[in-house]
C-alpha cells in the first residue's frame, strides 16, 4: 500500500515538472527572447536584423526620396512653365510632381502606339513584316520612334484607328493618355483636339518595359528606343557609351522627354513633361538633370 502511494507521489511530481517545463517553453522563454527578422549572412550563417537596422533602412529610403525630389526641384528652378515629372531609381528611391496631371504628349504618344502594335504582334494578329501603305510594320515603328517620323505615325494611326488604340490604352490602365488627333493636324488642334498623357502613365509604361526587359515584346521595344537619334534633352549631356532607351516630344509650347538609363551603379527611369515656359530652359533642365542623376549614382550616393 505504501509502495503504491510512493509511486503515485512520484508520478504527480513528474507530471508537475512536465507541466512547468511546458509553461516555461511556451510562455516564459518568449518573454525574454524578442523575435526579430533574420537574413542569411556570409557562409550561409543566419544573422539577426535589429529593429534599429530595419528603421535605418526605412529612413534611408525616405531620405533618398527626399534627395531625389530636391534634385529634381533644383533642376527645374529656373523653369516657369507647367511641369510634371516622375523619377524611379530602381532599387533605390523615387520622386514625382503633378504626375497625374494630363499634359500635352506631343510625340511621346508614339510610345503607346508602339505598345499597341507589339500587342498585336504578340497575339499573332499581325506580323512585323506586314506591309502597310508600302512599308513594313517594323520599318514604320523604327521611324516613328527613332526619328519621330510623323508620316509613319499617321500611317499607323490610320491603319489601327484611334478608337482601337484608345481602347488598348485604357485597357492598360493609362488613365490620362488619349490619342485624339493625327500628327501635324493643325485644324484638329485648333478645335481643341489634342493628344494627352501624364508622367504617371508614362512611368507605368517604362516600369513595365524595365521589369520585362528580357522578354518579348518588351525587349524589342526597348531595342528600338535605344536607337533613338534625337538627343536635344535627356541624352544631350550623357557620357558616350551610356545605354539609354528614350523618346522625345515637342510642340510650340511643349518640351517632353522620357528615358530609361542603364548604368553600372544602378538604372533609372525619368519622365519630364512641360507646358509653356521657356523651351531652352526646359531642355537645359532635362539635360542637366539626367546627367546629375547619373553622376549621383556613379558616386554611390
Amino acid at each position: 500500500m505504501r509502495k503504491n502511494r510512493k509511486n503515485l507521489v512520484k508520478a504527480l511530481v513528474l507530471l508537475c515538472v512536465l507541466v512547468l517545463l511546458v509553461w516555461c517553453l511556451f510562455y516564459l522563454i518568449p518573454s525574454f527572447v524578442k523575435k526579430t527578422p533574420t537574413e542569411t549572412g556570409q557562409n550561409g550563417q543566419t544573422e539577426t536584423v535589429s529593429e534599429t537596422e530595419q528603421e535605418a533602412d526605412s529612413n534611408t529610403t525616405e531620405e533618398e526620396n527626399e534627395a531625389y525630389k530636391k534634385l529634381m526641384t533644383d533642376g527645374f528652378k529656373n523653369f516657369n512653365g507647367n511641369l510634371s515629372y516622375s523619377l524611379h531609381v530602381y532599387g533605390s528611391g523615387s520622386a514625382s510632381l503633378n504626375d497625374s496631371a494630363p499634359m500635352k504628349s506631343a510625340s511621346v504618344i508614339k510610345l503607346f502606339i508602339m505598345e499597341y502594335a507589339y500587342s498585336l504582334m504578340e497575339s499573332g494578329e499581325l506580323k512585323s513584316d506586314a506591309v502597310i501603305s508600302g512599308r513594313s510594320l517594323s520599318s514604320l515603328l523604327e521611324s516613328m520612334i527613332t526619328i519621330s517620323d510623323n508620316t509613319a505615325t499617321n500611317i499607323l494611326i490610320d491603319y489601327f484607328t484611334m478608337e482601337k488604340v484608345n481602347a488598348f490604352i485604357q485597357s492598360q490602365g493609362y488613365t490620362e493618355t488619349k490619342l485624339q488627333r493625327r500628327m501635324l493636324d493643325t485644324a484638329a488642334a485648333s478645335r481643341g483636339e489634342e493628344n494627352y498623357t501624364s508622367a504617371r502613365d508614362v512611368m507605368k509604361f517604362l516600369d513595365k518595359l524595365y521589369a520585362k526587359k528580357d522578354s518579348y515584346p518588351y525587349h524589342d521595344m526597348l531595342a528600338i528606343m535605344k536607337r533613338q537619334q534625337v538627343s536635344t534633352k535627356l541624352r544631350r549631356n550623357m557620357p558616350a557609351g551610356v545605354e539609354m532607351a528614350s523618346k522625345t516630344g515637342e510642340l510650340s509650347d511643349t518640351e517632353n522627354d522620357v528615358a530609361i538609363v542603364f548604368t553600372p551603379e544602378g538604372d533609372y527611369a525619368i519622365c519630364c513633361l512641360t507646358g509653356g515656359g521657356s523651351a531652352p530652359v526646359a531642355r537645359d533642365a532635362m539635360a542637366n538633370l539626367c546627367k546629375r542623376i547619373y553622376d549621383t549614382l556613379q558616386k554611390g550616393a
